[in-house]
């Protein structure tokens, strides 16, 4: 018997439509069961559909992005813990091999912010990447998150972190060619994200101390710290004192007048003077002359000012020593015979580093430092202050 068809059904629209929907019912379950086999088909295929040469080439392509991502890393550490200042150190004074290293990495330290930006962009990449490729190796899941993971701690954090914080400088000055070949090939994207912390923070240009900084490191250095430093004990007392001379006045270094090994003017070079020079050692005496000069003092008793009259010792030259060489002692010349060298007076406000330069323009090795007036009680009985 031949089957049915809807068109040798009578034309009643009521039959017409019951079929209809017979039909539907009928082969709906057919089409669903059709697409679950189809699924179940694609996930299998799925599965199962990673080429041959797939299981060589991912995981050496997984042992690739873990080496690139650790050498990142490194690179990022070690690039960062030389700044430009320490690099023009070495690369002046450095070893030949520093030398060398250095001048290589100068170009790339140069811009910091682009530096940065291209390993940060190269190193996401790879990590992002990792994950996908050890999916399918590893069956995907918790254990390929979890596998990535470990590998990218162990092999792309600490390993490379150990290695490049030592030797930075040499793994550093290996991996700029490479470094250039990330910067140009990231450029388009890590320029324009480089520019916002320059425009932020500014330029880096390297660490520059202080003094007192400077002078700590140089103590830091010293043979005798706990850092293990090769620099003498003196070497570092001198250079400290050298960093100070800036900060420091004339005042801070003088030695008081009380203190001071003088010949009055009046004086005569018989032997006992001459001995008494040449035990002291000096090589240049100050020679002083008693003058009386008026001082206005409030006194006590009365409660009123008056007039008073004290002696100073007015210091009007510089006798060298050597001039005393072929003097006779029985003679008995007078120092005021003698020609005595112009001394400078300075005020108590000079700086060293201003007395320096003018004792090395070599008209004077000695001056003498002159203090304000102290118009009071206290002055009149500690009497006018000079000092050297």
């Amino acid at each position: 018997m031949a089957p049915m068809s809807l068109q040798s059904l009578p034309r009643s629209p009521l039959v017409h439509g019951l079929v209809s929907a017979l039909l539907s019912c009928i082969s709906l379950p057919r089409i669903g069961l059709r697409f679950e086999n189809d699924s179940i088909d694609l996930s299998k295929r799925a599965d199962n559909d990673i080429p041959g040469y797939a299981h060589i080439f991912y995981p050496v392509l997984i042992v690739l992005l873990v080496l690139l991502s650790g050498l990142f890393a490194g690179l990022t550490l070690g690039y960062f813990s030389l700044d430009q200042t320490q690099l023009n150190v070495l690369s002046v004074s450095g070893t030949p091999d520093q030398r060398k290293y250095a001048n290589q990495i100068k170009p790339i330290r140069e811009n910091g912010h682009l530096l940065l930006v291209t390993f940060l962009l190269a190193n996401m990449i790879v990590n992002e990447t990792l994950p996908i490729i050890a999916d399918p190796v590893l069956g995907g899941g918790v254990q390929s998150v979890v596998v990535s993971t470990v590998l990218i701690v162990i092999f792309s954090e600490i390993i490379p972190q150990s290695l490049f914080t030592r030797h930075g400088l040499y793994l550093g000055a290996k991996g700029a060619g490479l470094t250039r070949v990330l910067i140009w090939g990231l450029g388009i994207v890590a320029w324009p994200v480089a520019k916002l912390p320059d425009w932020i923070l500014g330029s880096n240009h390297g660490i520059i101390y202080r003094r007192v900084e400077l002078k700590e490191l140089i103590a830091m250095h010293s043979s005798t710290s706990a850092h293990g430093g090769d620099l003498k004990t003196d070497t570092v007392a001198i250079i400290g004192a050298t960093l100070d001379l800036q900060e420091k006045v004339v005042s801070q270094a003088m030695t008081p007048l009380s203190s001071v090994f003088m010949i009055s003017i009046d004086a005569e070079l018989n032997f006992d003077l001459l001995k008494k020079i040449v035990d002291t050692g000096h090589s240049r005496i100050p020679v002083y002359e008693e003058v009386d000069i008026p001082v206005s003092v409030k006194t006590v008793e009365v409660g009123q000012s008056g007039p008073s009259i004290q002696k100073v010792q007015k210091i009007i030259g510089i006798l060298l020593v050597k001039q005393c060489v072929l003097l006779n002692p029985n003679d008995a010349i007078l120092i005021r015979d003698m020609q005595l060298n112009k001394v400078p007076f300075i005020p108590q406000n000079e700086s060293l580093l201003g007395i320096l330069d003018k004792f090395q323009e070599g008209r004077s090795h000695m001056s003498v430092l002159f203090l304000s007036l102290i118009t009071s009680f206290q002055f009149h009985s500690q009497g006018h202050r000079q000092s050297i």
